[in-house]
């Protein structure tokens, strides 16, 4: 039986405080960095991305686990991966972790996360296409 290499590697977010006003439109995140604390909530699997026609947040028996979340790296704000795939993962020109879950807007309009339920590995931005 042919044993695979655990391949451990650590994962930058697609959102951060610094892009979080252009992704959002500029709003902001009042709980950013509880909402990390939040990510092992829902368990540590982390999936491939679905189809756009999914529209569920939560997993479900369909769902390929590609990965399991090890540990936040609050240092420089990574999740550290075991890959259950790395021929996926060493696809991906530039690799991030993106989160779904629940928010709530507070009366002076910022955002505030409720509830992380999924982490998906997936391509990040692409500068090159703008």
């Amino acid at each position: 039986m042919i044993e695979m290499k655990k391949a451990i590697v650590k994962v930058p977010f697609f959102m951060n405080k610094t892009n979080m006003p252009c992704l959002l439109h500029g709003r902001v995140i009042k709980n950013f960095d509880e909402a990390r604390s939040m990510i092992f909530n829902s368990g540590n699997s982390v999936y491939l991305p679905r189809s756009s026609a999914e529209v569920s947040e939560y997993p479900s028996i369909k769902d390929i686990v590609v990965a399991t979340a090890i540990r936040y790296i609050s240092e420089t704000d990574q999740l550290e991966l075991e890959l259950k795939d790395s021929l996926y993962f060493h696809k991906l020109r530039k690799p991030c972790i993106k989160i779904n879950g629940y928010m709530e807007l507070d009366e002076a309009g910022y955002i505030i996360i409720t509830k992380v339920t999924r982490l998906t590995l997936a391509e990040g931005y692409n500068e090159d296409k703008g």
